[in-house]
């Protein structure tokens, strides 16, 4: 229960929405100030002076001409130095019909209102006639009629309140859901490499508390990558002093034989150990660089694919890996290519049959890299491409997936490929590489010169 009435709006929300609304209203009833002000009221003050000029005028000259008691049954008058009824003060609409009176028609006669509805419903005017008020005085009763009571205002009034209460809301769902929603969506991290930032905790309640639920995920997420840096960062230290200690004793065997015997082959294995170690030292600097900064980015640059291959196999023993790779210049990250390969051989080498081929050919704009053993432990071979989750496969060798394969993959998806995997002619498993560049690159030398 406590956690349903977490999402609803709080008091600063609702306050937020109550002075949405009453700005709202303000706004509607100044509009409707301005509307009378600048457009409404100079037309009834000149239809509202018009017709008591032509009606005084008409009076006074039939009051000149013959008895008050055969004026017509609508004119209604007055004799007396006092009204019957106490008016009402004038207000400033009648202060300037006066004043349009005299300006304008040229009649300057006292005018007060009267209370309705004593006379009419909807009121009128005590207009002193003959210019001057005495014993003899006489006052003409002007009624108002429907449009110089703007009979209409109280409905335009309702419509403008509403309207304005309807903006308000709009105004309130605009500023403090819609537009912070908009931002949260926007912000969201979109890549799965930490630190990622956090969101912005503006809008209503349930919104804010959403951000803050989603910013304590990421925060934790942030923790997460911090510690995995942290403990990448030892490892790099911690083997570096052994890979410091083997390239020592390496020298010294290195020294040891060139004086002992030449009959001696160990040439060979120590070129080879030495290329591990160097191996090993550039692993040692990716995991570096994943700790500094994430998972590394691809460092292409132009290398031959043939001699690339040539120093990979130098280090197995001869006749387990064989090569079928022509004369190839490509921009490729050889570090990865390399480490890829090795893995896919010492998989093939552990859980396939001896030799294993490395078979490489140019497809247009493409490169295809093919490594194949002679296993009999492939029992489902199925293609399937980078883009199928690895819990997803239906590959069904029997040996395991492990490291190997998700390195080989995401090193196609870095240069823009993808990675398919079945079964060659002599029963064992074949991974082939697609390649088509990394980060939208040439691939191959001679694409430079088109």
């Amino acid at each position: 229960m406590e956690r349903a009435r977490s999402y609803r709006l709080d008091s600063k929300d609702w306050l937020w929405l109550v002075l949405c609304m009453s700005s709202g209203v303000a706004l509607g009833l100044l509009a409707l100030q301005l509307l009378l002000a600048t457009i409404l009221e100079p037309v009834l003050l000149r239809e509202s002076s018009l017709r008591i000029a032509r009606n005084v005028r008409l009076v006074e000259v039939f009051l000149g001409r013959i008895p008050t008691s055969q004026l017509p049954a609508g004119v209604v008058l007055h004799l007396g130095e006092t009204l019957p009824e106490v008016p009402v003060s004038p207000s400033g609409f009648e202060r300037k019909l006066a004043r349009d009176l005299e300006v304008v028609h040229g009649l300057r006669r006292t005018l007060l209102r009267d209370r309705p509805p004593t006379l009419e419903p909807w009121g009128g005017y005590w207009i002193l006639l003959h210019g001057q008020q005495g014993p003899g005085s006489t006052w003409l009763y002007q009624p108002n009629r429907l449009s110089t009571n703007v009979w209409f205002l109280p409905l335009l009034r309702s419509v403008l309140i509403l309207l304005g209460l309807l903006g308000g809301i709009v105004v309130f769902l605009t500023q403090w859901v819609e537009r912070p929603f908009r931002m949260v969506l926007q912000n969201l991290p979109d890549t799965d490499t930490p630190p990622v930032r956090l969101l912005s905790e503006r809008g209503i309640a349930p919104l804010r508390r959403l951000s803050l639920g989603i910013n304590r995920l990421l925060e934790r997420l942030n923790d997460a990558d911090r510690a995995r840096r942290s403990m990448l960062q030892g490892l790099c230290h911690d083997l570096a002093s052994p890979q410091a200690r083997l390239a020592l004793r390496l020298e010294a065997l290195q020294e040891t034989s060139a004086k002992a015997d030449p009959s001696i082959a160990l040439g060979p294995n120590l070129e080879a150990m030495e290329r591990d170690l160097r191996s090993l030292a550039a692993l040692t600097s990716r995991i570096g660089l994943l700790a500094a900064e994430g998972r590394p980015r691809s460092q292409p640059s132009w290398l031959g694919l043939d001699d690339l291959c040539g120093r990979l196999i130098s280090a197995y023993p001869a006749g387990q890996v064989q090569l079928d790779v022509p004369r190839l210049v490509v921009l490729i990250d050889g570090l990865a290519l390399e480490r890829a390969l090795a893995n896919l051989v010492d998989n093939g080498l552990e859980h396939g049959e001896a030799p294993v081929l490395i078979q490489a050919r140019r497809r247009g704009d493409h490169l295809l890299l093919d490594v194949e053993d002679g296993g009999s432990g492939f029992a489902h071979a199925t293609q399937r491409t980078m883009t199928t989750p690895p819990h997803q496969s239906d590959r069904q060798r029997s040996r395991p997936r492990g490291l190997g394969l998700n390195i080989v993959e995401a090193f196609c998806r870095d240069h823009g490929g993808r990675m398919m995997t079945s079964r060659n002619r002599r029963g064992g498993l074949r991974v082939s590489m697609e390649l088509a560049g990394a980060d939208g690159q040439p691939l191959f030398q001679d694409m430079l010169t088109r």
